[in-house]
């Protein structure tokens, strides 16, 4: 139903370029951070409830310069981000699964954003330039589902999503596999966030602060480290990256560095107004995004300072 609205539009030529670009991207090699076979779907669940196999690091940072403060409540993510280079990203925010999803597109380092709508609710982006990528969510049933784009959310064409990473949209506790398994990675707990690597490697957040891995495309989960207050994870294909998270200590959002393992480099308290499910994170080799709720914020590298770009999400 979704499919044929935004094949009104674009004309069949369109669906089928859609579709070609799908299908080249689930065939990418695994260092092309392939854009459409690492979402998630149905099947076994997994305990997450076992000890880890060595001890968690604990990542912990210096929250000046802002020090005071009260944290903000962790939710599964309502808006998603995926950030192609310093320049290039993508927002996608969602409430229900009736409701289709805003998308916004810049190319110019936040300087101004394109908006369109998805066929349905939104869980989670990926994005290979400023005018491709997928999405995955919720249709009017609610059921997951993966749309792609090749003309910066102009149109939007269906495909399966039974090769990709995905949160699932009914169900706040699942987590789609690459191999068409659904699983419980936080066990009786929500997870927050999905940060997948390639087809077998993919680690969550999950309510209470524990971040999780898998490298066997979701049949065990590991407890790699605990993060307090954490929100949202921002990590590039190696497992490195960001953190956002939320203490008494920072007024605004904590961004954490942190190694595959979890250790930490100082982390900085960046000015912003945080609401649950609304903050976002990612990482680039030339430059990194923040979202929080209609501000983005950019810095190009590690030792300069996050500023918001000149146009919000409107």
């Amino acid at each position: 139903m979704e499919r044929g609205r935004g094949l009104a539009v674009a004309g069949v030529v369109t669906l089928a370029v859609v579709d070609v670009v799908l299908v080249t991207w689930a065939f990418r090699p695994a260092s092309f951070d392939d854009v459409a076979s690492r979402a998630g779907l149905p099947g076994a669940e997994s305990s997450s409830d076992a000890a880890p196999a060595r001890p968690p690091a604990s990542p912990t940072a210096d929250p000046s310069p802002s020090t005071s403060g009260s944290a903000v409540a962790a939710e599964p993510l309502r808006v998603v981000l995926a950030a192609v280079d310093g320049g290039t990203a993508w927002v996608a925010r969602t409430e229900a699964c009736e409701d289709p999803a805003e998308v916004w597109v810049t190319t110019d380092g936040g300087g101004s954003w394109s908006r369109s709508d998805a066929p349905g609710s939104a869980v989670r982006v990926r994005a290979s330039s400023g005018t491709e990528a997928f999405l995955t969510g919720g249709d009017e049933a609610c059921d997951l589902s993966l749309w792609g784009t090749v003309d910066a959310g102009g149109t939007w064409g269906s495909d399966t999503v039974a090769k990709a990473w995905s949160r699932v949209p009914d169900d706040a506790r699942a987590v789609h596999t690459a191999v068409d398994t659904v699983v419980r990675p936080c066990g009786r707990r929500d997870v927050l966030d999905l940060a997948p690597l390639d087809d077998t490697d993919a680690l969550v957040a999950c309510a209470g602060g524990a971040v999780r891995s898998t490298d066997d495309s979701g049949e065990s989960w590991t407890r790699r480290y605990t993060v307090r207050g954490l929100l949202a994870l921002g990590l590039r294909g190696d497992g490195t990256g960001l953190v956002a998270s939320s203490t008494d200590g920072c007024d605004g959002v904590l961004v954490v560095p942190v190694d595959g393992d979890g250790r930490s480099a100082s982390g900085t308290c960046v000015d912003a107004d945080p609401e649950p499910g609304r903050v976002a994170i990612a990482a680039t080799a030339d430059g990194d995004w923040l979202v929080v709720g209609d501000t983005v914020l950019r810095r190009a590298d590690a030792g300069a300072d996050w500023t918001a770009t000149e146009s919000r999400l409107r």
